[in-house]
């Protein structure tokens, strides 16, 4: 018995040593790929024409130095046509989905120099960043859309042959995937701010899942930069290693995203549809433990975990636009409020529209934002109901507004209503 012990304890070191090397090898890793980033998606490309276009473009958006079109470049180019003709459709072609062509900010996390904790959305309500929180989360439901796309090529490859494909080919498909998929469809919708929870929410769940969102996103980014060195056989991460490394990685991952995203979601007790849409989401890189091993002619196999994976991030996708782009709640300004009388119970509720919706229901935070009610009532901060019993005859003016319980919540714009008690 004290044998067996003694090698189960060796055991142990070994295999906690062989972890932390492996984890500083990942660091390491981690490193390297922050460091060389900008010179993977600033990689030039051989565009001929496009390149007229990529500077007229450049020009008429008041760029003073326009460049010839990059890897990166060509990447947003695309998504930034389809994204923005997608929402121009839906919301009008007099709309943009950054105003000002500014890509919203979003604030620091703690671990940053910038972080500022009034900036937290769940302490101080801020409508104007909420809803431009909203319209970011819509704009990456259209990039994930679309990176649904890429991903299913990325999957394809292998079966295909790689060495039949050109090698700019290899790299625009790993650049879109990384870009629409994996990072504004990934990474961004994951950011705490962006979803309208503060960065310890759950316990840090949400920044923890986040963080292993980002990982996947550099480890993609570093896989192009391998290939560009002639250090990997391919610039796709879940093809790398004979697509044996890369299945087992984006596999892990994304398991890991899961667990920590179902965590929190327990924890925060989030909406089942958003706990779905989120979930779904990751479910593709889950499905590449199916690929591992596959090679050219397993089309079958390739095809079928390709369908599973597009099906699954478009329906995430759609879910996602499909709550982003829901109008926020209206307090119903041509409503009458009933008057009411000295001494005698008072009590009404507040019409208004929204918050109907299996991701933003209930309508709460109702507040009084200008004036006051009658002395002797209140307003219910989660229901929307005035009640009481007046004391003072006379008319009373205020304005008051609520939000609905979507994430982040969307505020109503502040209507003026009136009550008149009488003796």
């Amino acid at each position: 018995m004290p044998a067996f012990i003694d090698i189960l304890e060796t055991l142990t070191v070994k295999v906690l040593q062989a972890l932390d090397s492996l984890f500083k090898l990942f660091v390491s890793l981690m490193r390297v790929i922050a460091d060389h980033l900008a010179d993977v998606l600033d990689h030039p490309l051989p565009a001929g024409p496009l390149n007229t276009l990529y500077r007229w473009i450049q020009t008429e958006s008041e760029i003073a130095d326009p460049e010839d079109v990059t890897l990166g470049g060509l990447v947003f180019l695309i998504a930034g046509f389809a994204v923005t003709t997608s929402y121009k459709l839906i919301h009008g072609v007099d709309q943009a989905p950054f105003p000002g062509g500014r890509f919203p900010a979003i604030p620091a996390p703690p671990w940053h120099s910038a972080y500022d904790p009034s900036q937290e959305l769940e302490t101080v309500p801020d409508p104007e960043m909420n809803a431009r929180m909203q319209g970011l989360q819509g704009v990456c439901g259209f990039c994930g859309l679309f990176g649904g796309f890429f991903d299913l090529a990325a999957d394809l490859v292998p079966a295909v042959g790689a060495g039949t494909l050109p090698k700019g080919l290899d790299a625009f498909v790993a650049a879109g995937s990384t870009i629409l998929t994996g990072f504004m469809f990934g990474a961004v919708t994951s950011c705490p701010p962006v979803t309208g929870t503060s960065w310890s929410a759950a316990g840090g769940k949400w920044s923890q899942a986040f963080l292993v969102s980002c990982m996947s996103v550099l480890a993609s980014a570093g896989a192009i930069f391998a290939d560009r060195k002639d250090d990997a056989d391919t610039s796709i991460l879940r093809n790398t290693g004979k697509v044996v490394i890369g299945p087992i990685t984006v596999g892990t991952l994304s398991v890991a995203y899961m667990i920590l995203c179902g965590l929190a979601s327990d924890i925060d007790g989030t909406n089942p549809y958003t706990e779905a849409q989120i979930l779904l989401s990751a479910l593709p890189g889950g499905f590449q433990f199916l690929r591992i091993g596959i090679g050219k002619g397993s089309l079958m196999r390739a095809g079928a975990v390709a369908a599973l994976d597009v099906v699954s991030t478009e329906a995430s996708a759609l879910m996602l636009i499909v709550a982003a782009l829901t109008e926020g709640p209206a307090v119903d300004k041509s409503q009458k409020l009933p008057k009411g009388k000295i001494g005698s119970p008072y009590s009404t509720p507040i019409k208004a529209t929204g918050g109907t919706h299996p991701y933003n229901q209930p309508l709460k935070d109702w507040q009084i934002r200008t004036g006051s009610l009658p002395p002797g009532l209140r307003l219910d901060a989660k229901t929307g109901v005035i009640s009481g019993i007046p004391t003072t005859a006379g008319t009373s003016s205020f304005s008051v507004w609520c939000s609905d319980s979507y994430g982040p919540p969307q505020f109503s714009k502040p209507v003026t209503l009136s009550i008149q008690t009488e003796a």
